[in-house]
This record gives structure tokens, sequence and C-alpha cells, in this order.
């Protein structure tokens, strides 16, 4: 419903924006900005977003819990893009003032978000920066977001190939999700739980996980969500060798990354992509020759 609303009104939204910036009526514009980072997120608006909280940012530059919130928007739609680098620094401040107003669950969001932008260069540093904000979640009682960090770590474990402890997270994951109250989280975690059939060789039921995590995103799931899970079926279907199927799930998640500006997503589309071309082709072939 908001979502929606928040759609039909991003033109006034953006007038605002505009006139709060030209009227150097800073604090609105911050607290605006703010406001709005949740949409631009899961609409994928990654680039406009981060325009416009850099712009509110500099204008600024005080200490406050409002800077922090803009902060934290800033650095997850950095990383949404891929630009983990550039995102760091908005996490790394965000969580500083976070502690210094003794906002846990700020700190909690920020931690999840710094682990992120870490977890490629230092796994480490991001498995301690998940599991600290975990811990804070859970003494918070939210369990939406415990449920999200539990699969966090349970992908973290499955690219580690400790596949004991990532079904371990998973299924504690799922005794806190519900997929009527939360569809985006439930389908992260039959995203982890494809993923192990996968590996271990079970691609029809990765494929059964997979179509309904895709039917739970269709109908409130984020861009990018979406993108991925296209990405996995495409990868999917190459496994199964329905090399048709694959082909459309991969283009869509191509498209979606491209409209997103999202360079890793689009990669990993594109790769997926070749691989079924080439599949076909050979099997093609294959079939003239015998």
């Amino acid at each position: 419903k908001w979502l929606t609303a928040l759609d039909a009104e991003q033109e006034n939204l953006r007038a605002a924006l505009d006139w709060t910036n030209a009227q150097q009526m800073a604090e609105k514009d911050l607290q605006l900005a703010a406001a709005l980072g949740p949409f631009w997120r899961h609409r994928g608006h990654y680039s406009e977003g981060r325009q416009r909280l850099v712009a509110a940012l500099e204008h600024n530059p005080e200490p406050s819990l409002l800077r922090a919130q803009a902060l934290l928007w800033a650095g997850i739609l950095a990383r949404s893009q891929g630009e983990m680098a550039e995102a760091q620094p908005f996490c790394t401040e965000s969580l500083a003032l976070f502690r210094r107003w003794n906002d846990g669950l700020g700190e909690a969001q920020a931690l999840e978000n710094l682990g992120w932008t870490c977890s490629n260069a230092d796994r480490a540093e991001a498995i301690r920066c998940f599991q600290e904000s975990l811990a804070i979640y859970r003494s918070q009682g939210r369990t939406e977001d415990s449920g999200r960090l539990l699969t966090t770590l349970g992908q973290m474990a499955r690219e580690e190939s400790n596949l004991e402890w990532a079904y371990n997270y998973l299924s504690e994951a799922l005794q806190f999700v519900h997929s009527d109250n939360d569809a985006q989280g439930y389908a992260r975690i039959l995203n982890g739980l494809a993923e192990l059939a996968s590996l271990a060789g079970d691609y029809e039921q990765t494929a059964h996980l997979l179509v309904r995590s895709l039917a739970l995103l269709n109908s409130g799931g984020s861009r990018q969500d979406l993108a991925w899970i296209h990405c996995g079926l495409a990868e999917n279907c190459w496994h199964r060798r329905a090399f048709s199927e694959g082909l459309t799930h991969g283009a869509v998640g191509a498209q979606i990354f491209r409209e997103l500006g999202s360079d890793r997503g689009l990669l990993i589309a594109l790769h997926h992509l070749g691989l079924l071309w080439l599949a076909r082709i050979l099997d093609a072939a294959g079939s003239r020759a015998g």
C-alpha cells in the first residue's frame, strides 16, 4: 500500500527534496532523504537515493542521530550496487554515531551492513559483525531481524563449505520467520536451503524451493531479490538441462540488474546466460551428430 502511494508521489517527493535543498533547510532535507531510504532500496533507485542522501549529508556535517540514519541508508544503497569500498565509510560513521547515542537498533543495523561491506575482503570480521548484530536483535526480541541474520550466517557457513552449520542456521531461522508476515525473509531462507540442495546434487528440490521463493517475492519482494532468484533459477536450469527456460530466467535477471546499475549482479547473470547458450549449442550439435 505505502510503496504504491510513494510510487505515485515520486515527482512531488523529488520536488520537495529540491526545494528543501535550495532553501537550505538542511535538517528537513536530511530528514526526508533518510525517511525515503527504505523506498529507494526496495524499488531499486540506488543511484538517485545515494545522490540525494550524499547531498543532504554534505549540508549536515554535525553529529546527530538523524545523520546516523542517513549514513546507514547511504551505505545500504552503495552496498546494493556492489560498491563496498564506497559503502564502508558510511557504515563505519553511522555505527559510531548510533553507539554515541545509545541506539541499539541502529547499532545492530549498522553492524549488519558493515559486515556485508567487508564480507569479501575480511570474512572473519564480517562474521564478527553479523554475530554482534544478531546478539542485539535477539536481546531486543526482534524476531524477523534475528531470522535474517541467521540466514546470513547460514550463507557464510555454506560459502565456507560448512554445510552442517549452514543447515543449522537456516533451520533456526525458520523458527523466527513466517511466510505470512515476512515473505522476503522466508524467501531468503528458501534460497539458502535451495543452495544446500544444489550442492547435494538434488536439482529438482532446488528448483522447487526457488520457485516457491519466486512466488513469495513476486508479491512483495525487492527488485534486487527478484533478480537474484531469476539468476538462481537460470543456474538450476543449466543443471537440469532446461536450457530454454534458463535463458528466460537469465535474461530477466540481467535486465533487472542493468536497470538497478548493479555491475556484480549483471556479471553473474551474463555468466549464467553464457553457460546456457553454450550448453544449448553443444546439445543441439550432439543431437545432429547422433
